[in-house]
């Protein structure tokens, strides 16, 4: 450990404020800033909310090759503020929702807003979506419908909430009736966290309980299907004034949590838990000092292949603003990067992104520097000489259907820097060739995305699409690493539904000369190859994060067929638990890929 703080303290400062970026911008709090690329020119333009010093405003800044500018939209000034990017009417370019307090004659006011992005021109929908402030919204396909659903937390000003917006299509969002806590003064987080290709969900905050107490809770939603949720149980500890994020901070495949706020004790702290899969989440056992009215954003800043946190607001432990960078050196070890030095800040917000295609990420912070009685909203250029390389192309794509699912699948992709467990995938489904009518990928047509995060199926290789109409339908995938960088979009694959009254024998998928019964299995399995002449072939099953389960060998030659059969056991004899399994097939030079799906275990 002294080594890596002595090489950090050699190391000269890496971040360093663009002057000509920052002077820009408005300086805000109470807000946030945000990364997008809303006009898809391949550069990232900057969204800034929340109270600055002639009051609260919104505002969106252009970047056309390092230089920002106003382009005067006229969006509802707000603070308390929050804003999220989405392409909810599968268009490609990202659309806007944004809630906060606006300022009317009739007073303070909580607002909601959803903006229709046309070409670079923001047209507001009217929809039913709770007005909010000090709130926090999070996009995902929910119902595996393709669109994307809005999942909303904030304070009503009588009560917080936590409600899922269903996509209806054509502009029309729907209510979804659940029992999730209400939740205020906290945030939510979407992300497929046990890898069953549907999207669950995280909330952390204040809550209030049927005694009117004011309550700090940190949630787990499990989304089993049809809008049905699970509260998962564990030792996750409730925090208010609160952040809390999906990220796999140790790149096994899975999705952890990161947490930072106020808990029952007086000391404000971050918690880390780790995934164990099967519903578990443990705390890896660390003390680091956490804030309150902060931030906290995870992204691979030192291109090592793992993912740090920058965490700002008012801290406990000095009683007074903190922005501290916190280095990720080893499995469950973080050092504070003593090398950075930037300013202070609270009522903050903060946000990564490689903005000038440096091959490293950037940062832009906003929040009062209360030690210096001012606000700030500022771009920090990443010195850091090493250069974080895109991952590789998927390949192999494959359809197929699943209880009348169709169920689109690809091989792991590899990186240099980010453990190929820790890749992301972000895919593309239309109804015309290089179209994005079904799911959105939310990318320029070179694979340049226009929002800066994890891909939109998580660590998935292949992820379901439910209720497809007959027709042809074309898809393609591309892989993202732990920086934030995009592979190119694979070759393009198609298939047809021919009707919608039984799927699994109405699609034309790529073909493999390849049974598996029963499947679903439960206690075993039998693959069988078809082959023209008496053959072995190499079997290997993957979870379906890409890490190897078990070797087996395809053989015996009967009626032109080679088989082998799997006891639902991994190689060193341990059951494996309910789930989708990859199978790969590499006979004669070819290598084909299907998945097995393992019930009732």
């Amino acid at each position: 450990m002294v080594a890596v703080f002595l090489g950090l303290i050699a190391n000269a400062q890496p971040f360093q404020k663009n002057e000509a970026a920052s002077s820009i911008l408005t300086n805000v709090s109470k807000g946030c800033a945000v990364w997008m690329d809303y006009d898809l020119d391949g550069d990232y333009d900057i969204l800034v909310t929340g109270e600055s010093q002639n009051g609260p405003v919104t505002k969106i800044f252009n970047q056309d090759n390092g230089i920002f500018e106003d382009i005067l939209t006229q969006l509802p000034a707000l603070k308390c503020s929050d804003a999220s990017w989405s392409d909810f009417d599968n268009d490609n370019d990202p659309d806007l929702f944004i809630s906060g307090v606006t300022f009317q004659e009739k007073g303070v006011t909580p607002s909601s807003f959803l903006f229709k992005n046309n070409n670079g021109v923001f047209e507001q929908i009217s929809t039913e979506i709770t007005a909010v402030y000090s709130g926090s919204s999070g996009w995902g396909d929910l119902d595996n419908d393709g669109d994307y659903d809005l999942v909303l937390v904030g304070n009503t000003g009588e009560e917080g909430i936590t409600k899922i917006f269903r996509n209806d299509g054509n502009d029309e969002f729907s209510e979804v009736n659940t029992d999730f806590v209400g939740i205020y003064n906290g945030e939510v987080d979407l992300g497929d966290y046990d890898n069953d290709m549907d999207i669950d969900i995280l909330v952390c905050g204040f809550f209030k309980n049927a005694q009117g107490d004011s309550l700090r809770t940190l949630k787990v939603y499990r989304n089993d299907g049809d809008y049905s949720f699970t509260s998962i149980s564990g030792p996750l500890v409730g925090m208010g004034q609160s952040n809390v994020s999906w990220w796999d901070y140790d790149s096994d495949g899975d999705l952890d949590i990161i947490a930072n706020g106020s808990t029952d004790a007086p000391t404000y702290l971050v918690y880390i838990y780790q995934n164990l899969g099967n519903d578990v989440f443990s705390n890896i056992g660390i003390e680091i000092f956490g804030t309150v009215n902060g931030s906290v954003s995870c992204g691979d800043y030192d291109c090592d292949g793992d993912q740090d946190f920058l965490l700002t607001g008012f801290s406990s432990y000095n009683s007074q603003p903190v922005t501290v960078l916190y280095r990720n050196v080893a499995t469950n070890l973080f050092n504070k990067d003593y090398s950075v030095v930037l300013p202070a800040i609270e009522n903050s917000s903060s946000a990564w992104c490689d903005y000038d295609n440096s091959g490293n990420l950037d940062m832009l912070i906003t929040g009062s520097e209360t030690l210096a009685g001012e606000i700030t909203t500022a771009v920090y250029d990443n010195k850091n000489l090493l250069i974080n390389t895109p991952p590789s192309v998927p390949e192999n794509l494959n359809a197929e259907v699943i209880d009348g699912n169709i169920i689109l699948g690809w091989d792991a992709s590899s990186d240099v820097e980010t453990p190929a467990a820790g890749l992301t995938y972000n895919l593309r489904v239309g109804t015309t060739p290089g179209g994005s009518q079904i799911v959105s990928s939310m990318t320029s047509e070179t694979g340049h995305r226009s929002i800066v995060s994890y891909g939109n199926v998580f660590h998935n290789t292949s992820w379901q699409l439910k209720n497809l109409q007959p027709g042809t339908y074309y898809f393609s995938v591309q892989s993202v690493d732990n920086g934030f960088e995009s592979s190119s979009f694979s070759e393009e694959a198609s298939f047809i539904v021919l009707s919608t009254g039984s799927l699994e024998n109405d699609i034309k998928p790529i073909p493999f000369d390849v049974l598996i019964s029963p499947n679903p299995a439960s206690d075993y399995v039998v693959i069988e190859l078809s082959v023209e002449k008496n053959l072995e072939a190499d079997l290997t099953v993957f979870n379906i994060a890409g890490r190897e389960l078990r070797v087996l060998k395809m053989r015996g030659y009967i009626d032109g067929k080679i088989s082998a059969i799997w006891d639902m056991k991994d190689n060193s004899g341990k059951s494996v638990s309910n789930g989708i399994y990859l199978v790969v097939i590499e006979c004669s030079g070819k290598k084909i890929t299907s998945k097995i799906v393992v019930k009732n275990r």
